[in-house]
């Protein structure tokens, strides 16, 4: 199996949490013609879908024993050891993937770099069974009344703006300890009866009702799913 590199960022989805062994990293499958990796901490879920490449690693790659990767989640100490192996390569998209295999409770992995020099990693997968995330992953799940779109950056600028604008004006922080944790509040307008949204999304970070900040964004596409 050949997976892309960025699934190799989903380590910074999962779990830190020793007592939470079975989410310390990525778990990897086949899905129809996709491949298909998620990682959580319980609180944050990420997952990557790609299709794998029909071409092949160049000559010199080869780890032909054991099995395609299935379901196995890779601990993230190991995702993390590919990183500092696999760098980008704009001009020869296939040195982007790696090749994985499992055999029994170990996992091997090739990198080859621009040179055609091959690096290759063994480890251990995961005991236990990784959570499924196939209903809260549906593309359609039976709880969704709507959906909305808005442009990723946009998004990404207006958290940026509302974390400036509470440090400026002296939002409480929390210290180790505490119970309380600001938060950001994610408002969806009301549609309207033709199932539009005509007023933009509010997000809302407030301090124990001491102090807030509001920051609106417009979503791009509205409408019920």
């Amino acid at each position: 199996m050949l997976i892309h590199r960025s699934v190799l960022r989903l380590v910074d989805a999962a779990s830190r949490d020793v007592t939470r062994f079975v989410l310390n990293g990525v778990q990897v499958r086949r899905k129809g013609k996709r491949i298909e990796a998620v990682a959580t901490d319980g609180k944050i879920l990420a997952r990557t879908l790609h299709v794998e490449p029909e071409d092949e690693l160049p000559t010199g790659m080869g780890v032909e024993d054991g099995e395609e990767v299935d379901g196995q989640t890779i601990p993230t100490s190991f995702m993390v050891k590919l990183r500092k192996f696999l760098e980008k390569h704009p001009l020869r998209p296939i040195l982007n993937y790696v090749r994985l295999r499992v055999d029994g409770g170990k996992v091997d992995a090739e990198v080859v770099d621009d040179d055609l020099d091959v690096s290759r990693l063994s480890g251990k997968v995961l005991d236990g069974k990784f959570p499924s995330t196939d209903e809260i992953l549906a593309d359609n799940p039976q709880n969704e009344l709507m959906r909305l779109k808005v442009d990723p950056y946009r998004l990404v600028d207006a958290v940026k703006l509302m974390l400036e604008l509470a440090a400026e004006n002296g939002l409480h922080k929390p210290k180790k300890g505490e119970t309380h944790i600001p938060t950001i509040d994610l408002v969806i307008p009301k549609p309207d009866d033709d199932g539009n949204v005509r007023t933009p999304l509010r997000l809302t970070y407030s301090d124990l009702g001491n102090a807030r900040v509001d920051v609106m964004l417009m979503p791009i596409v509205q409408g019920k799913v």
